[in-house]
Parts: structure tokens; C-alpha cells; sequence
């Protein structure tokens, strides 16, 4: 190697957008999430079913491109430029557009009917998936209706009855995640005390997974750092045998499973949520534990979902 030349590694996604000169490229067909081409299903509805006869058919969908910016700066005083501020993502908003098809009125009254139903609890949200012919590859946005359906009651065609459709889905967290949990479990400890690599988990998305850890004691004392970014938890009171605490990066917050009982106070003042680092950044997200005053009722595990932006 030359002295003075730098070398880096290509990584992942810079090599999906990467095209050639010689032919083109069919492409991973993985990448997600997919959109008019996917099956797209939310509170037991499904649309874009073409091998339906009377169905729904999305035309148009915009909002999976990319989340909104809570971009924040200000001027820069008495000179050119901008100071800048932190940068977060926000909310999402996506909009389904489309047509519902069908051969009578009778039909398309009750797949009217369905479409109000399947989006008219507003209180909370629901998955929005965006299948794929691989399960593993699913992806699933959780979101609610933020604005009224339009259906516009205008018929333009001869021998089918059509309707156009928009829908509009607001999304508080503006990340996809895999439909299916990854399970990982630390199984019966061999010894009182353990000081290692409890797991060594991936992420395969592009953004940082939330996890949470289910824990089940006894532990007299409880340290669990992930060495790719050194964020770390440590408990200052014992779990006694039996509990089952539930330290949740998704939800922000610790507590007693059986009770709902808070446990924010059991942690240390130097404690800190942990995320899991997309492949793109690490391979592995090494999950370090330190604890004793276990015995073979013990028990770590940790569930999370592929993230992606």
C-alpha cells in the first residue's frame, strides 16, 4: 500500500446504489419497504390483492420516501452561515391514493363499508405492513388516521363500478420494522457470578433498534453495556428470585412485569437507554454482562426488531 494513500471499505448502503456501465442490474430484491407492487395490509383489511376480483388497487403512495426533520439553527452572528442545532427525525405522514373495483354497487357499498371500519379507530396505532414475498423481509409502520377518507362518489366507468380512495396515516415513530421479533436468550447461567459476551446481536436495518431486555431473578447486582456504542444499564437494588423486570428502550421505561410497578429509581443515575446499531455501522452489537448472585433460575433475554429508515 502506498504511503499516504487511504483506503476504505465500501459499505452496504452505498453499495445498493451503485449501478454499471456494462449491463444493468436486477437488484437484491430485498430492499424495503416495498410499495404499489406489495400486498399492504392494516387492522385486518388488505389492498392491492390483484388476484381479487372486487378489491382495492393503490395507485399511489407517498410518505414511504422518508420521514419528516426536526431540523433546528439559527444565524450565525455577524458572519455568513448558520450555527447549527441538533437534528431529529420526526413523525411520518403517508397517503395511500387508489380505486376501488367492483363488478356490482351492492359490492362496493360493503368494501366501502370495510374500508371505514379497518381505519376508523383513531386512538390508537396500528400496523401498516408492506408484505413481501419473504416474510423476513416484511416490513410494518405503525400509524393511525390523521385526516378524514376521501371516497369520492363519482362513477366514470361502464361495465365495473369504481371509486377513487385517499387515506391519510400518521406515524409518531418514523421507522419500519421487521413484522417478525428476534428472540435472544442468555438459558440457565452455569454459576453465580458471569463477567462476558452475553449475545452477539445484529440489526440488519439501517437505523437503530430499540430492544428491550426481559430480565428474571435473582440478581444482586446487574451491568449490561453493548460494547458497540458502550451505552450501559446497571441496577443499584437487588431483583429478587422470581421477578421479571422489563428494562424497554421502545417504551422508555423499567418496570416490574407482573405489577406494571416503575423501577426507574433500582436504576444507577449514570444508566442510559440502549439502542442496537445497524449492520451498516457493526456487525455485531456485543452485549457485555456483569452480574451476581445468580443461580439457575436466572435469566436474560432480549427481543428487538430490524429497524429501518
Amino acid at each position: 500500500m502506498p504511503v499516504g494513500s487511504i483506503y476504505s471499505l465500501q459499505n452496504q448502503s452505498i453499495g445498493l446504489a451503485i449501478g454499471s456501465s456494462v449491463d444493468r442490474i436486477i437488484g437484491t430484491k430485498l430492499s424495503g419497504p416495498r410499495g404499489v407492487e406489495a400486498v399492504i395490509e392494516y387492522n385486518g383489511i388488505y389492498l392491492n390483492d390483484r388476484s381479487w376480483i372486487d378489491t382495492f388497487i393503490v395507485t399511489n403512495i407517498d410518505g414511504i420516501d422518508d420521514a419528516d426533520i426536526r431540523d433546528v439553527r439559527e444565524d450565525f452572528p455577524g458572519y455568513h452561515g448558520e450555527l447549527l442545532g441538533a437534528a431529529y427525525y420526526g413523525g411520518r405522514t403517508i397517503v395511500l391514493s387508489g380505486y376501488i373495483e367492483t363488478k356490482t354497487i351492492w359490492k362496493m357499498r360493503d368494501m366501502i363499508q370495510g374500508l371505514r371500519f379497518a381505519f376508523s379507530d383513531i386512538s390508537k396505532e396500528y400496523p401498516l405492513i408492506f408484505h413481501h414475498y419473504d416474510p423476513a423481509y416484511t416490513l410494518q409502520i405503525c400509524c393511525k388516521k390523521s385526516q378524514k377518507m376521501q371516497i369520492v362518489e363519482e362513477q366514470t366507468t361502464l361495465n365495473e363500478v369504481r371509486r377513487n380512495f385517499q387515506i391519510t396515516l400518521r406515524a409518531r415513530k418514523p421507522w419500519f420494522l421487521s413484522t417478525d421479533q428476534v428472540y435472544a436468550t442468555s438459558g440457565a447461567f452455569s454459576g453465580s457470578t458471569f463477567d462476558d459476551i452475553l449475545f452477539n446481536i445484529t440489526n440488519n436495518g439501517n437505523f437503530r433498534a430499540e430492544p428491550q431486555f426481559w430480565v428474571k431473578g435473582p440478581f444482586t447486582t446487574l451491568s449490561v453495556t453493548n460494547e458497540a456504542n458502550n451505552q450501559n444499564f446497571e441496577i443499584n437494588t437487588a431483583i429478587p428470585a422470581g421477578e421479571q423486570w422489563l428494562f424497554d428502550t421502545d417504551g422508555h421505561r423499567v418496570i416490574k412485569v407482573d405489577d406494571g410497578t416503575t423501577k426507574y429509581k433500582s436504576l444507577t443515575d449514570t444508566s442510559e437507554e440502549i439502542f442496537l446499531e445497524p449492520v451498516d455501522l457493526i456487525e455485531n452489537n456485543a452485549i457485555h454482562v456483569e452480574a451476581t448472585g445468580l443461580t439457575s433460575g436466572s435469566l436474560i433475554e432480549v427481543r428487538y426488531q430490524h429497524t429501518y429508515m
